[in-house]
Parts: structure tokens; sequence; C-alpha cells
């Protein structure tokens, strides 16, 4: 089965699972919100850093810039929305190829695809839930 979601629906859950809740994370662990947010800035760009060979350098330091952009307008305005424009990044140079490419390998195992609740309703038609 192959989940099939919404590109802006993704970047808001991978927005709230790696920038908000991650955000908290950092200030709730450290007293100082500026210093938790260096350590926020630092684990993304270590992360950015670890993927940098198969993003090419060309990609690899436009993410991190639009990466410190965001992190430059959290620190001064603190709004988070920013992130959202390294993260589709991220998705449509990295992610999504290496998704296609991967699920290209192993289509004679896929059975269905679609959204969540296609995919919902075919399992209860065919495994009787």
């Amino acid at each position: 089965m192959v989940l099939n979601d919404d590109f802006e629906a993704r970047i808001e859950r991978i927005f709230g699972e790696y920038v908000v809740k991650a955000t908290a994370a950092w200030e709730q662990e450290l007293a100082d919100p500026q210093q938790a947010l260096l350590a926020f800035g630092d684990s993304l760009l270590q992360s950015m850093f670890r993927i940098r060979k198969r993003l090419g350098n060309e990609s690899h330091t436009h993410l991190v810039k639009l990466l410190e952009k965001a992190l430059h307008l959290q620190s001064v305005k603190h709004s988070l929305t920013d992130h959202k424009h390294w993260i589709s990044y991220l998705l449509t140079h990295y992610y999504d190829p290496m998704y296609d490419y991967q699920l290209s390998l192993k289509q004679d195992r896929v059975v269905t695809q679609g959204t969540s609740s296609e995919l919902v309703t075919w399992y209860q038609a065919n495994h009787l839930l």
C-alpha cells in the first residue's frame, strides 16, 4: 500500500514535528530561549550536513541559506513560518526524488495506493475489519 498525501499537508506535518515541537523541546530543556534557538538551529544544520553528498553542493548550500534565514526570522520576529520554505525545498529536492526512486524499485509489490481514507476503505473491503 502506498499513501499519497497532499504536499501542503506534508509540509504542515513536518513543520509541526521538526519545528514547532522541536523548538518547544529545546526551550523546555534549556532555560535560555536564545540558547535553545542556537541548539535547535545547530541540530538542524548538522542533520542537513549529513545529507549534503546526496543533495549536492548547490542544493545543500541553498537549503542551508533557507534554514539560516528561517532561524534569523525566528530569532528577531519570533516567527516560525519561514521554516516551511526549507521544508518544501527539502521535500522537493531530496525526499521525494529518493522516495520515488525507491518506490519504482518496489512497484511490483504495490497492491493499491491512495489517500489515507481511500486506503482505509480499501483495507476494510479487502481484509474484513
